[in-house]
């Protein structure tokens, strides 16, 4: 079993002189500010709201919860770097290594995934919490715990009282072969500046390999 094991194990080297290189430390440095949000959330489900019904200004009721983002090694790799982890409540953790990355729940189970296949999209979202507000968020908006249409409060409800609406920011990680997870951040610069070196990276290694199909 033993054997088996170590023979299962990928080596995998890192050419710190490659020319992407300085891009995914972009990466890495961007990670490193993500993982200072207060609240980091994996939103797991939505639902549309009926808000006449539940009388609610909510679009959506969306089920999150809190995970943590990390740097870990895989067993199934056998490398010197850490990969930056995204947990996942629902499936694979998604890992960023500089050359792919990898949707993994155990060696038997996982997904390796070209950068070429990969999506990221940022935005901002307004999020009526109910819960303790961030003090890395910023609260644009108050509403009510139940309103009427016309987003005033609903007199019928005596122990009615205001929400905060707060803005965070918001990932979503896709690919061609059916990777779709949002995330959700306290800290809305943060989010979108690890967006942007994703993104970058993304870009400059799609090109790539658009010139490389030329030849």
């Amino acid at each position: 079993m033993t054997e088996q094991l170590r023979l299962s194990v990928i080596n995998l080297e890192i050419d710190t002189e490659d020319i992407y290189f300085e891009l995914y430390s972009n990466i890495k440095d961007a990670f490193q500010l993500l993982k200072r949000s207060k609240k980091k959330w994996d939103f797991t489900s939505l639902r549309a709201t009926n808000r006449v019904a539940e009388r609610t200004s909510a679009a959506n009721t969306i089920t999150r919860s809190e995970i943590e983002l990390t740097e870990r090694k895989l067993p199934l790799l056998q490398t010197d770097a850490d990969a930056l982890c995204f947990h996942n409540m629902n499936g694979g953790d998604i890992y960023f290594f500089p050359a792919f990355m990898i949707v993994y729940e155990s060696n038997e189970s996982f997904a390796l995934i070209d950068y070429t296949d990969a999506r990221i999209e940022f935005s901002i979202t307004q999020f009526i919490e109910d819960g303790q507000v961030p003090e890395d968020s910023e609260i644009v908006d108050k509403t009510w715990f139940k309103v009427n249409k016309d987003g005033s409060p609903d007199r019928r409800f005596t122990n009615n009282y205001q929400i905060p609406v707060v803005e965070y920011g918001q990932l979503r990680i896709q690919s061609t072969t059916g990777v779709h997870e949002l995330y959700c951040f306290s800290n809305k610069e943060y989010a979108s500046l690890f967006y942007k070196a994703v993104y970058d990276y993304i870009d400059s290694l799609k090109t790539a390999k658009q010139l490389l199909e030329k030849f």
